[in-house]
């Protein structure tokens, strides 16, 4: 009698699930079950035995942590040509919350039939397969990561328990359908972001600024860029850098616009350099409420910063009122879909930068933070100062 192991790990934490699929798999074959501390016995037809030891996030948490650290190592320590394989597997591994380590017995000749009925248990569980000899596989066989470091496959998406289970959170149609399009834009791009992130929608978030107010702040934010700009790059004095920008904001007629923070970096004989990069920023912001307006008419992939000299000519008008004829808020429909993907963007970032990982696509993670720092000033469930949106992001809460 042979005899093998398989490791299967799962993004599920209900050990029920498991059971369910191991009862459905080998239904008519069990002769057998016994459960034991972690422990599944199982006797089959011909003598033949299943040993599960098993760990979940709501059972035996200590062994479920040291089982995926060591397979996060596993990972890790391989060398792999493709990056972004390894990244989304390391990823995925951190979202695995259970483990089910397989010990089986089999006639030489049964072993095919064994690792089929196996993998369709995987299969129920959304499981990876770590194999005797190393490998890394989904429940298909496809191996995604070999010992040697080769992938059979070109792309891997992580998944996570509440993409698997939607049904369990109250999602309006719109949410689910918005929730839908950013996932699917995300996984195009190679962009992990967890599903149960809370989705915007037209019932709790509005336009909370009107066109006028849009166009005050986003002057607000150019008119500090150019002066952290004059300071940064011309490295002209303070003073000259003020009476520079002191022509638009009196043609504008925008003194009492900028905010508290704005108005103590612009009063600052001296400020820092970080100070200076900070508000250097605010092109960004501009960037983004140009498009929110349509002045402009694309908003591109935030992986590289906005040219700045393209701001203040686009908003070289002669007043605000001349501002308000050429734009139009944008739907909000539109905002919202920009935004619920601008969250996950911000998350996945934020998380790769915690965990080590490599920044996915490339994202500008300042980039992306002003274009959601200008959109949660707008589309917000209330109104906000700019000096205090919440950059946090809210969770699901399952029923």
């Amino acid at each position: 009698m042979a005899r093998e192991v398989l490791t299967f790990y799962t993004p599920y934490s209900n050990f029920k699930k498991f059971t369910s699929a191991l009862k459905e798999v080998y239904a008519v074959y069990i002769k057998d079950i016994s459960y034991t501390d972690s422990v599944i016995n199982i006797q089959l037809e011909n003598e033949e035995w299943i040993y599960i030891s098993y760990a979940t996030n709501e059972y035996n948490t200590t062994y479920l942590r040291q089982k995926l650290i060591e397979l996060f190592q596993i990972v890790d320590q391989r060398s792999c040509e493709n990056i972004q394989m390894k990244d989304s597997l390391l990823q995925q591994i951190l979202l695995f919350q259970g483990v089910y380590e397989i010990t089986f017995t089999y006639e030489s000749m049964q072993r095919k039939d064994k690792i089929v009925s196996l993998m369709e248990i995987a299969d129920k569980l959304t499981a990876l397969i770590l194999w005797e000899t190393q490998d890394l596989s989904n429940s298909f066989g496809d191996i995604l990561l070999s010992y040697d470091g080769k992938s059979e496959i070109t792309q891997f998406y992580p998944i996570d328990e509440a993409a698997l289970c939607m049904h369990h959170y109250d999602l309006t149609d719109e949410q689910l359908l918005r929730m839908h399009r950013s996932i699917q834009g995300l996984r195009h791009k190679g962009i992990y972001a967890p599903s149960n992130l809370e989705v915007p929608h037209q019932e709790k978030w509005h336009i909370c600024q009107d066109k006028r107010e849009i166009i005050k702040r986003c002057l607000a934010c150019m008119i500090t860029a150019m002066y952290a700009e004059a300071l940064l790059k011309q490295k002209w004095t303070t003073q000259r850098a003020y009476e520079y920008v002191k022509q638009f904001i009196q043609l504008y007629n925008i003194q009492t616009v900028f905010s508290v923070k704005e108005i103590e970096f612009l009063n600052n004989v001296q400020p820092s350099e970080e100070e200076c990069d900070s508000f250097y920023q605010g092109y960004e912001h501009c960037n983004a409420f140009l498009w929110i307006l349509g002045l402009i008419e694309h908003l591109p992939f935030p992986d590289k910063c906005v040219d700045s000299s393209l701001i203040p000519k686009i908003l070289m008008y002669g007043s605000i009122e001349q501002i308000e004829q050429d734009t139009i808020v944008r739907p909000i429909e539109g905002l919202l879909d920009e935004m619920d993907i601008l969250q996950r963007y911000y998350w996945s970032i934020q998380h790769a930068s915690h965990i080590g990982l490599h920044i996915p696509a490339h994202l500008n993670k300042e980039v992306v933070r002003c274009r959601y720092h200008a959109w949660k000033w707008i589309v917000n469930k209330k109104v906000v100062s700019w000096d205090d949106v919440d950059e946090n992001m809210m969770v699901l809460v399952p029923n």
